[in-house]
């Protein structure tokens, strides 16, 4: 009997790791949106390859954070001046409807999308910027929630070239419920009895 609950509490413990971990991050630029009580918070980490855009001018403020669902538009890190690049940036022109937020709170390296079209868009670095030097920021917006922002869970992906880090990536992801992982946990604890009661026939 210990034998089996050693297994069954090892196979449940296995499912829930699966089930919450990360997934493995993608070359360039990746941003992940998640709701964390209740704020919605961005968090953005990677690496940036300017090949293929060219430099339009610096932003004396490039606002801080910010997320325009509408219009595929975001922005990370603190609210510093900022290099402006331009260039042929494909990817999807909305992540939702909502039309627009600023962040409450917002720290690290400035970087954002925004007016983003079907074959064009303009992107923010740190000013003076060395491409494929690592980046990392963050933006929360308090009291909000995906609906209230107007996001739509998925992955969006926005690349200007072959290049590993010529891409920028948002990840929406949504939080599982405390009730789905009971009825995972309970699945998983009526499977492996289902398969105990086969190895005691």
């Amino acid at each position: 009997m210990k034998r089996y609950t050693s297994v069954i509490a090892t196979f449940i413990l296995l499912a829930a790791v699966c089930w919450f971990a990360p997934k493995a991050q993608a070359e360039g630029f990746v941003v992940t949106l998640t709701q964390q009580g209740n704020n919605v918070v961005a968090t953005g980490s990677g690496a940036i390859d300017l090949t293929g855009l060219f430099y339009e001018y610096t932003v004396t403020d490039s606002g801080g954070g910010y997320i325009g669902p509408a219009s595929a538009e975001f922005g990370l890190g603190a609210d510093a001046m900022a290099d402006q690049y331009d260039g042929d940036i494909h990817g999807p022109t909305n992540f939702g409807t909502g039309s627009g937020k600023l962040a409450d709170m917002y720290n690290g390296d400035a970087m954002g999308l925004l007016e983003l079209y079907s074959t064009y868009g303009e992107m923010w670095v740190p000013k003076g910027y060395i491409s494929n030097s690592f980046l990392s920021d963050n933006a929360t917006f308090d009291n909000a929630t995906f609906s209230s922002l107007g996001v739509n869970v998925g992955t969006y992906v926005w690349s200007w070239g072959g290049g590993q880090n010529q891409r920028v990536e948002l990840d929406i992801v949504a939080t599982p419920e405390p009730s789905s992982v009971v009825l995972l946990g309970s699945g998983l604890m009526g499977l492996a009895g289902m398969a105990r009661r086969k190895l005691n026939r």
